[in-house]
């Protein structure tokens, strides 16, 4: 876990350690840089006693001083000097961008309005790490060279204007972004009302945007995804609802009581990896169950493309199992019905009570609804976890890959089938018939595969027929606009 705080007294011989490093310094003072104790003490206290305009933060890995990092904000120009050093050991890891953006944050939030660094031309390393962080190369300003900065010697680089941050909440037709550790709200440039609806950033986005930190910052464009996950949307039959972006992981939250359907964690599996992610089933309350086993067992007969954990939050039990999912930088999306503890789950992965809970019904085992919206949470150890409102049932379209991806050995034994254009119905050779006949495949398997690919068909031709006429009506109104 990477813990940042407001340098002390007790970090003078890590300061003093961190600037006689060679490798550290090799930019700013090669060989190093020898101070006493009592000199770091002196500086130290100028910057404790300068207040929020300056400030001195030192950096911790699972306990293990890393580096330093500061600003100091110009107050004339309302301009924020950003620096960091990290020693070798902790290069790489993804430290230095997680300190420095919390360094970013606490310098706008106390007053800076542009951040800045001048690294030199040849500390390739360092001008790639601002760059990825949104800084941009620029002419060094007057007020900077007036501080002893050089032009001919250093790369001044400032943040710019236009900034890139993450979807955290969108609620109708405002979204919040979650930027160097603040919460930014945020509304969409026109343009973006004449795009389709998969065009439209949802929770999990990478946006670029303008920051106005006086009001609603104005995004700009929404980056390219790497994962999409979306259902038919229950209220309007026909329009896809685009759901979260960017995920690595679907937990598929499921309780091992009246709220456990096999046919629930199928679809959410073909919904997970037709969007491109990896989905894992996550059987909680495993403490109230008399035989885990089988139901574990049960759920992995769904697809080999499913893993499969069972948990109880409350005790702690298989908790340890999910640790490798836990990697910084990973999205985790969590999906399952109300009362399935997908919020114990997140309080129990976090260590603290981040998400409220309740309890589920005694009289039918459903749950209470706790999340009413989706949002994005970043962990203290890096991890982001999208959590979303309770669905107890999830529709399919366009989804035909993921189903046929769960389905995988299905579709491998229709291969085999005599006649290409077999039903699997009283054909001779059919291999579906045969393996259901040997107990190679269930015949309840087979008939969800053959019922959600129905599903999926219906909702997709009923998708593209009110497409049409949508685009229909769009273009005689545009039509008529000109009269």
């Amino acid at each position: 876990m990477i813990t940042i705080k407001e340098s002390t007294y007790d970090d003078i011989r890590n300061i003093q350690s961190l600037w006689a490093d060679e490798d550290v310094m090799k930019y700013i003072w090669p060989g190093g840089l020898q101070e006493t104790e009592d000199s770091v003490r002196e500086w130290l206290d100028r910057h404790n006693n300068a207040g929020p305009v300056q400030k001195h933060y030192s950096i911790f890995e699972d306990g293990k001083y890393c580096g330093e990092t500061q600003y100091g904000i110009d107050e004339a120009t309302r301009s924020a000097a950003l620096d960091i050093k990290l020693f070798k050991s902790a290069w790489g890891r993804g430290i230095a961008t997680r300190a420095l953006e919390y360094s970013i944050a606490e310098a706008l939030k106390n007053g800076a309005e542009t951040v800045w660094v001048d690294p030199r031309p040849d500390n390739t390393r360092a001008i790639a790490l601002y760059s990825r962080l949104g800084f941009v190369q620029k002419e060094m300003p007057d007020h900077v060279i007036a501080m002893g900065e050089d032009p001919k010697i250093f790369t001044y680089m400032e943040l710019g204007k236009e900034k890139t941050g993450r979807i955290c909440e969108v609620q109708k037709n405002s979204y919040t972004i979650k930027f160097m550790g603040r919460e930014i709200p945020a509304k969409l440039k026109k343009s973006f009302y004449e795009e389709e609806a998969d065009k439209l950033p949802v929770v999990g986005d990478y946006v670029t945007f303008e920051l106005n930190l006086l009001g609603d910052s104005m995004i700009k464009s929404v980056c390219e995804r790497k994962s999409l996950l979306q259902r038919p949307d229950q209220a309007k039959t026909g329009v896809m609802q685009y759901m979260v972006a960017n995920v690595d992981y679907v937990f598929i939250v499921t309780s091992l009581n009246d709220d456990y359907s096999y046919n629930r964690i199928a679809r959410y599996a073909s919904v997970a990896i037709q969007g491109g992610a990896i989905p894992v089933a996550i059987l909680t309350k495993s403490d109230l169950c008399s035989n885990v086993g089988r139901y574990i067992r049960e759920v992995e007969s769904i697809s080999d493309k499913i893993r499969v954990h069972a948990i109880s939050a409350i005790y702690g039990i298989g908790l340890d199992e999910l640790q490798d999912y836990f990697i910084p930088g990973t999205t985790i999306c969590l999906m399952g019905s109300s009362g399935a503890g997908k919020s114990t789950l997140i309080n129990s992965i976090a260590g603290e009570e981040i998400m409220k809970t309740s309890e589920i019904r005694e009289d039918d085992s459903k749950g209470r609804h706790t999340t009413t919206y989706r949002q994005l949470i970043e962990l203290k150890n890096g991890v982001y976890i999208i959590d979303t409102p309770g669905m107890r049932e999830i529709g399919m379209a366009e989804t035909q890959e993921g189903i046929d991806e769960v389905f995988s050995d299905i579709m491998e034994l229709e291969r085999c089938c005599r006649f290409s254009n077999c039903r699997h119905d009283t054909e001779p050779g059919c291999a579906i018939k045969a393996a259901i006949e040997n107990g190679e495949l269930s015949e309840e398997r087979y008939i969800l595969y053959k019922s959600l690919g129905a599903e999926n068909t219906r909702n997709y031709a009923l998708k593209k027929e009110i497409s049409k006429w949508s685009k229909a009506r769009k273009k005689f109104n545009n039509k008529n606009d000109l009269y």
